[in-house]
């Protein structure tokens, strides 16, 4: 009985619209933001260098090359991602993120949707594909100027289909798509630069079973990385 409640509650909360994902996460970074309050107001040239970037809202772009790993690779080729993070301290050297990581299947091969007692071939060609998630993040100073950033995430996993469907009930929610949670955790190794903005590169591994609500099929893989290029400012 509790593993069917579990399933229910898990199926309510993937079954909502992707904008509606976003939302919440917003509403809980803000949340947290006020949390803080004044304690993140830091006069800037006060402090060092490296102390600077553990103070306030920061914001993170990643852009690089999401890879499929594994079974993965028969549906999906590597193909260009770009995240958005909005990140606040929450100790001296963690810090915790909100956002989302998007990427675009430029080219995929077909596979088999299943929705309730039927079950059809879509693509995901040129459609949008990612996580929304949060983050917790802790820093290490290695020099004055280079920083090891080490993250663990959570999230929803999506993939959007190129299949619309005819008869759907709900706002935002006309393509079929698979969603599910999103296990993920990297590195980011960066310099301190462009006037104490840190710039450098990243590598990121994900687990997302895109299986475990039974719309595609048990052998569809669920690993990939995600690297390229960070910039925090």
């Amino acid at each position: 009985m509790k593993a069917l409640q579990l399933t229910n509650y898990l199926n309510l909360i993937f079954n909502k619209n992707i904008l509606k994902k976003i939302g919440i996460i917003f509403c809980l970074y803000f949340s947290i933001l006020n949390t803080n309050g004044e304690n993140n107001t830091i006069k800037h040239d006060t402090i060092s260098e490296y102390d600077y970037w553990n103070y306030g809202m920061t914001f993170n772009i990643q852009v690089g090359a999401w890879i499929p790993i594994g079974n993965l690779k028969k549906t999906f080729k590597t193909n260009p991602s770009i995240s958005f993070k909005i990140s606040t301290p929450i100790s001296k050297k963690l810090r915790i993120e909100f956002g989302s990581t998007i990427n675009v299947p430029l080219n995929s091969e077909p596979f088999e949707y299943f929705d309730k007692e039927e079950s059809f071939f879509v693509k995901s060609k040129n459609t949008i594909n990612g996580t929304l998630g949060v983050w917790v993040s802790h820093e290490n100073k290695l020099t004055k100027k280079y920083l090891l950033n080490k993250y663990f995430g959570i999230g929803v996993g999506f993939i959007q289909t190129d299949k619309k469907k005819l008869n759907s009930k709900k706002e935002n929610d006309n393509w079929y798509s698979v969603e599910t949670i999103n296990f993920n955790f990297g590195f980011a190794f960066r310099k301190v630069a462009f006037k104490k903005r840190p710039i450098g590169i990243f590598i990121e591994y994900n687990f997302t079973p895109y299986q475990i609500f039974k719309n595609v099929k048990k052998d569809f893989g669920n690993s990939s990385l995600n690297t390229g290029i960070s910039y925090r400012f």
